[in-house]
């Protein structure tokens, strides 16, 4: 009979191992497991947590943001499948007061971070974000630390995009507050970067400061466009300040400003851009369109002025008042076109002779006035009354010159010319002037010109006869405000003595009683025998004229009496002017 006792207690020894090691391995795989599943739940949100298991009994370790976060993190572990116990050993990271960030931008792109941070998932992101706004190369110096603010991931990645449009700069969070400084790459990313900062910032920002340099450019220039739609200011300014005195000068001369200026450093030494661009802005509200720039210093004006008086004060201005350290580049000022071109003389009895209307430029003016006063005399000077316009006809001046000449010998006359018509309206003095002047309007004027005319007579029945003495006094009034003028060493008049003639002739005519002695005069140049003969046929020539013009022959008799009868001092030019002259003296 065996011995069971000898042989079960072996069977039974093995079967405890056994099932212990079984044990022992089977709880071994529980833990893996749950760990596994605990990991995985805190990868998302908390990658600073770590797990370990006893059995089913979990510790949480590591190094935690916040408290909040440990008691988040220990819930999502305590959450996993079979853990029976969750507990926390994680300790925190320290408190940064204040919560501080630094990036700086280098010159080559390179970006250095300083400062702290809350999490790894936001130093990465804040990372990527340097790393696109320097090209690539970041020097990360962040540590984690607590007591980040709401918000700080973003507006951390807000500022550090703001470097992107920096050559080279700086920008910081003091808690919620972002500083942002250095020198923009471009006029573009200051305007950006201005625009940005101007916003409302993420994560309940505040902008402390910026302090962004606008880019040098060069030239530095500034334009001033008008037009009768309003005013475009275009080009550079150094800072605000610059900019808003522009608009105010703009607005102060149209009602319709557009502001396109950029902020921008290099200003030319020695200027003060303010000044300058006012000084711009004034010469350009001064035109009907146009341009007047800045680039630097120098300053050009291209364009239609308002008027005449405008033209005048914009070159007045370019020639004495240009501001310190400016200088004149190009000036191309045109006058605004006239149409219908317009111009007149007018010649009533009793007042003065009158221009008006419009004349290309001003010696155009001072030649009509030359020709009225030679043809008129002293006693009603010319009023100028002509404004300088722009589209004169062609040949204008040499249609002005027969309109004068035909005006003056009219009384109560006017000659008006539109574009290329001319009319003339007044009283000749004998028919012979009246058939004269209308064949000079018809047939005198340059080509291209018409010209027309309604010229009536005046009798001398309807003027009042003079007795001799009468007719003395008004012969010698009458050649005390003009003389008769002769070509140069001729005998032949000149065509501005003929509006006196008539009046002589007409004036003699007047006085039906008695002869007049016309008495011809030179000066001492010359040998006597010529200048008594010139003296006789320019007297000659006098008496012809009057005779032509209804003057009966047999009352004038001419004379000449050379250089023997001087009235001023030879030795002088103007003595000699005196001395040549036509005088009328009453004989019987």
């Amino acid at each position: 009979m065996c011995n069971w006792k000898k042989w079960i207690w072996p069977g039974i020894l093995a079967t405890v191992l056994l099932t212990a090691l079984a044990m022992l391995m089977r709880s071994g795989a529980i833990e893996q497991d749950l760990q596994a599943k605990a990991l995985d739940g805190l990868s998302a949100n908390h990658g600073w947590a770590q797990v370990a298991l006893d059995g089913r009994d979990l510790t949480l370790t590591g190094v935690a943001p916040s408290e909040e976060a440990v008691g988040e993190a220990l819930r999502i572990a305590g959450d996993a499948y079979d853990v029976r116990v969750a507990k926390s050993e994680a300790t925190l990271l320290p408190v940064a007061d204040p919560f501080a960030l630094s990036a700086i931008k280098e010159e080559s792109g390179r970006i250095t971070l300083t400062g702290s941070v809350p999490s790894e998932q936001i130093r990465a992101g804040i990372v990527e974000a340097a790393k696109a706004a320097g090209g690539g190369e970041v020097d990360d110096q962040l540590t984690l630390n607590r007591g980040a603010p709401d918000g700080f991931s973003d507006l951390a990645s807000f500022g550090i995009s703001q470097l992107k449009g920096l050559v080279s700069g700086k920008a910081s969070l003091v808690n919620t507050d972002l500083s942002v400084e250095g020198l923009a790459a471009s006029t573009d990313d200051f305007s950006a970067i201005a625009s940005a900062l101007s916003g409302s910032l993420p994560g309940g920002g505040m902008l402390a400061s910026s302090s962004i340099v606008p880019p040098a450019v060069s030239p530095y220039s500034l334009a001033t466009e008008t037009s009768p739609e309003g005013m475009v200011l275009s080009g550079y300014v150094p800072d605000e300040g610059s900019r808003a005195a522009l608009l105010e000068a703009a607005r102060s001369v149209s009602d319709n400003v557009t502001d396109r200026l950029q902020l921008a450093s290099g200003v030319p030494d020695g200027v003060s851009w303010p000044d300058a661009g006012s000084f711009a802005i004034s010469a350009a509200g001064r035109l009907l369109s146009g341009t007047v720039s800045l680039s630097g210093p120098v300053l050009s004006v291209e364009g239609m002025a308002k008027d005449a008086d405008a033209k005048s004060s914009i070159e007045s201005d370019l020639a004495n008042a240009m501001p310190g350290g400016v200088s004149l580049g190009t000036s191309n000022i045109e006058l605004p076109v006239v149409s219908p071109y317009t111009w007149s003389f007018e010649n009533m009895e009793g007042s003065a002779p009158v221009l008006s209307g419009y004349q290309p430029d001003e010696a155009f003016g001072a030649a009509n006035v030359e020709q009225a006063a030679a043809s008129l005399g002293s006693s009603q000077p010319v009023t100028n009354a002509l404004a300088i316009g722009a589209g004169a006809p062609r040949g204008l001046a040499a249609a002005a010159s027969v309109a004068i000449q035909a005006a003056s010998r009219l009384l109560n006359s006017k000659a008006q010319i539109t574009g290329t018509d001319l009319m003339v309206t007044g009283e000749a003095l004998s028919d012979q002037a009246a058939s004269e002047i209308r064949a000079r309007v018809e047939n005198g004027l340059p080509p291209g010109f018409v010209g027309k005319h309604d010229i009536s007579v005046r009798t001398v029945e309807a003027a009042t006869m003079l007795d001799p003495e009468q007719c003395q006094q008004a012969l010698v009034d009458t050649l005390a405000q003009n003389s008769i003028r002769f070509e140069t060493a001729k005998d032949i008049i000149h065509e501005d003595s003929y509006a006196l003639l008539d009046r002589l002739a007409f004036l003699v005519k007047r006085c039906p009683t008695v002869t007049i002695e016309i008495g011809g005069h030179t000066d001492s140049d010359g040998s006597d025998e010529y200048n008594q003969g010139l003296s006789e046929d320019r007297a000659n020539a006098v008496r012809f004229y009057l005779v032509h013009n209804g003057v009966f022959v047999g009352r004038l008799k001419a004379a000449g009496y050379g250089e023997t009868k001087p009235i001023g001092d030879n030795a002088t030019e103007e003595g000699k002017a005196r001395n040549r002259r036509i005088e009328f003296t009453v004989i019987r």
